[in-house]
Order: structure tokens, then sequence, then C-alpha cells
């Protein structure tokens, strides 16, 4: 499983970040982002979703959709008062650590490693919980694009979409996708994708996943598994699934060097 570099930029301290120092953006290129912010919040009566407009030099909210009050139950003027700490609080704990010390500082290492033309292609990905003002924890997805600054290429503003996905979204598993548009069509693929567990239990393979394991290790197919250890072809697949998603490897190749190294068989 993955960790952030000890040497990463956590996303409240990015926040506490003095800007002095740096190129932001000129008044023509914040008035075209209001411009896109009022285009896109359009569709939050269509699709439900909210929208926020972030400042990360200012922190604070520039803006934001009347869709948090039904997501949330916040209204908008309660949540721009508040800005981003507000909605850090709402977070439940275990979520939030996991968006501040390992999926933002890994949003910064994606955009370090693209040219700058490219940002305002990338979508970052993840789900969370959040409790609204009735204190009920809702699943939300949140989506977010960076305007990142020309000389440092560091994100200065943010566009957040927030969907909630109680429908489809229940696990305690974080899935966490970097969404690359095509700037010929405009179509997005998936570029990256990872899984985070906020709770550390969830993390830990159970005993009859490590079975697997070694047996994979072994060689032997999942028919040849299920037979060892009188359960079903199908239960062996979904035991191999999560067992992929908690180490966070591609292959089987990759699974069993993964084992070896951490000490798992």
């Amino acid at each position: 499983m993955k960790t952030a570099s000890p040497n990463a930029i956590t996303y409240t301290n990015y926040l506490a970040k003095k800007w002095e120092d740096y190129e932001i953006m000129d008044n023509f290129g914040i008035q075209q982002i209001f411009k896109d912010f009022h285009k896109i919040a359009q569709f939050d009566n269509i699709l439900s979703p909210a929208f926020l407009l972030i400042d990360y030099t200012k922190r604070k909210y520039l803006n934001c959709s009347n869709g948090i009050k039904r997501l949330l139950g916040y209204d908008v003027k309660e949540v721009l008062e508040g800005g981003p700490d507000f909605l850090n609080q709402l977070c439940q704990k275990d979520y939030f650590k996991v968006f501040n010390e390992e999926i933002f500082p890994k949003n910064l290492a994606v955009l370090a490693c693209e040219s700058q033309i490219w940002h305002k292609n990338l979508t970052f990905c993840f789900n969370a919980q959040f409790k609204n003002k009735e204190g009920i924890w809702n699943n939300l997805l949140l989506k977010t694009n960076y305007i990142t600054s020309t000389n440092v290429g560091l994100p200065i503003f943010g566009l957040v979409m927030l969907i909630n996905i109680d429908g489809f979204k229940n696990s305690n598993i974080i899935t966490y996708t970097v969404e690359k548009a095509s700037r010929l069509t405009g179509v997005s693929s998936i570029a990256e994708k990872e899984y985070f567990y906020p709770f550390e239990e969830d993390k830990l393979l159970t005993k009859q996943e490590k079975n697997i394991l070694m047996y994979m290790a072994e060689g032997l197919s999942s028919k040849m598994i299920a037979d060892k250890l009188c359960i079903s072809e199908n239960t062996v697949s979904n035991h191999r699934q999560n067992i992929i998603r908690k180490t966070n490897t591609n292959n089987v190749a990759q699974l069993i060097a993964f084992a070896v190294r951490n000490g798992v068989i």
C-alpha cells in the first residue's frame, strides 16, 4: 500500500501557505473563472450536485451554488462565511486524514508531472463521508479541477463539484481517480486509480485472503483454490479483487511481488 512522502504538502498546510511571492492571476483570468463557475453551476438544479469555487491564496470560497443546501442542509451564506475549514470539519475525521495527508499531496504530485497547459484537463475525484445539518452522514463524490499558477504550477483556484452517492457507495473504501480529458474531443479517460482505507482494520488482509494469496503465489487457478478451500469459484474471484484493491496492485505479478516484499507470504 502506498503512503504519502514525509515531505509531502498536506491540504491544511497548503491552505496556510503564504502567497505573497507568487504571481497569481490577472483580473481577466479571475473574471473568466467566475463566468465559467456560473455557467457550470446552472446545472445544479438538473443534476443535483453542488459547486464550490475555492481561492487557495485567500483561504476562502469565492462562490457556492444552491445545491449545497440540498446536499448538506447548510445555506450558501453559512458555507461562504465558514470557508474551507467549515467543510473540513463536516468531513468524517478518518476520511479527512486520508485526503489531507495522502490524496491532496498526490494531486500535487500528479500536477507536477504534467505540463501546466494540461492542468485544466485533469479532474481529481474521491469519495468521502460528510455530516449534514441534521447530523446524518452522507457519502459524497468530490470532483476537483484546478487552475494553477503559470509560474510555479501550483493550484490557486479549485472548482469542486460535490455529488451525493449514497445509493452507490456504502463501503469504507475511498476510490481515488484522476481523469484526463482529451484536448481534441474533450472525452475523459481514467489516467490513475488508487484505493485508500480510512480505517486501519479495513487495510488488513483477512485470514482467508492470505490463504488465497498463498495459493495464488503457488500458481493455482481460482477453480483449484476454490476446491482446496471448499468455497465457490465466484467467492475466490471476489477475494482476489479485494486483495488487489487493498494492496493497490494491478495484476497478479505485482500482487505476488508486493506480498513477498512486505512479508505477507
